[in-house]
């Protein structure tokens, strides 16, 4: 069973791990002249699970 504690931990690091890779594709999206928007919304089935900006706390997930 995990922790509260380390459920946490694994949670932070895997909203870090997310945005790194939204910077990176937004990066991505810029060198190739697109005008990407910093809003991002992640759905499962038809229910999101994640909403946020790049670089602020997301707002659900």
């Amino acid at each position: 069973m995990i922790e509260d504690g380390e459920a946490n931990e694994i949670k932070r690091d895997y909203l870090d791990i997310l945005e790194s890779l939204l910077k990176l594709i937004h990066a991505k999206a810029k060198e190739k002249g697109l005008d990407p928007s910093k809003d991002v919304h992640i759905y499962s089935s038809s229910s999101k699970v994640y909403q946020g900006r790049l670089g602020e706390s997301p707002s659900k997930n």
